[in-house]
C-alpha cells in the first residue's frame, strides 16, 4: 500500500515537537507583527474631560450666562431697526443721485463712441460680404472652366483611361482545368509508397 497521498512520511503532528520525528531546531527570529505591543492604558490627560474636573463645572451656571448674552445681543438689534432703515435709504438716494449726474455727463461720450463703433461694424461686414462674392465669382468661373474641358471627350481624359489587360486575362486562357478529372487523394501509412513520393520519384528521378 503506497504512503505517497500523505502530506509527509510521519504525519505533521501539532505540539512542541512539530512535525513528529523530524530532527529541527526552533527559530528564535520573529516577525515585528508578533510583537506585543500596545501595553499602556491611554487615560484622559488634563483639559480633556477629566471626570475630576467634570465634578467641579458648573453646567447651568454656564448655560444661564449663555442665555443672558443671547438675549442681550438680540435685545440691542431691535432697540431701533427703524433709524438704520432710514439711514439706509438716505445713502441708497445720495448714491443714486451721484450715479445720475455721473450718467448723464458719461451718457454723450458713450453715445459717440456707440455710433463709431456701430458704423465699424458695418464697414467690416460690408468687407466680408464683398470678399465672399468675389470668392463664389471666383469658384463658380473655375468650376463652369472644368465643365467646358470635360465635356469634350477628346480632351476628357481621366474618365476614359482603363488600363490595358494582360494577356493572361484573355478569355482562352480562362477555365482550363474544369474538365481535367479529378485525382482521388489516397492515406497509405508508408511514406515509400505513398503517392506524394511517387510523384517525386518520377519528376526527379525517372
Amino acid at each position: 500500500m503506497t504512503t505517497a497521498h500523505r502530506p509527509t512520511w510521519n504525519a505533521v503532528q501539532g505540539g512542541k515537537d512539530q512535525g513528529g520525528n523530524r530532527i529541527l531546531v526552533p527559530s528564535r527570529q520573529y516577525s515585528s507583527k508578533d510583537l506585543p505591543g500596545h501595553t499602556i492604558l491611554k487615560e484622559r490627560k488634563k483639559g480633556q474631560g477629566n471626570p475630576e474636573e467634570l465634578k467641579s463645572v458648573d453646567f447651568k451656571a454656564q448655560l444661564l450666562q449663555k442665555e443672558k448674552e443671547y438675549f442681550l445681543e438680540k435685545s440691542k438689534f431691535e432697540e431701533n431697526p427703524q433709524s438704520e432703515e432710514e439711514s439706509e435709504g438716505d445713502i441708497e438716494q445720495e448714491e443714486s443721485e451721484s450715479y445720475e449726474n455721473q450718467s448723464e455727463e458719461e451718457s454723450s461720450e458713450d453715445e459717440e463712441a456707440l455710433r463709431a463703433e456701430i458704423e465699424k461694424i458695418k464697414a467690416e461686414r460690408a468687407e466680408a460680404e464683398r470678399k465672399r462674392k468675389e470668392q463664389e465669382d471666383i469658384e463658380r468661373q473655375k468650376a463652369r472652366r472644368e465643365e467646358i474641358l470635360n465635356g469634350n471627350p477628346l480632351l476628357d481624359i481621366a474618365q476614359g483611361y482603363q488600363l490595358k489587360r494582360k494577356w493572361t486575362e484573355e478569355t482562352m486562357f480562362r477555365n482550363q482545368a474544369r474538365g481535367e478529372p479529378k485525382e482521388k487523394q489516397r492515406f497509405i501509412n508508408d511514406t515509400v509508397r505513398s503517392d506524394l513520393h511517387k510523384k517525386i520519384l518520377k519528376r526527379y528521378i525517372y
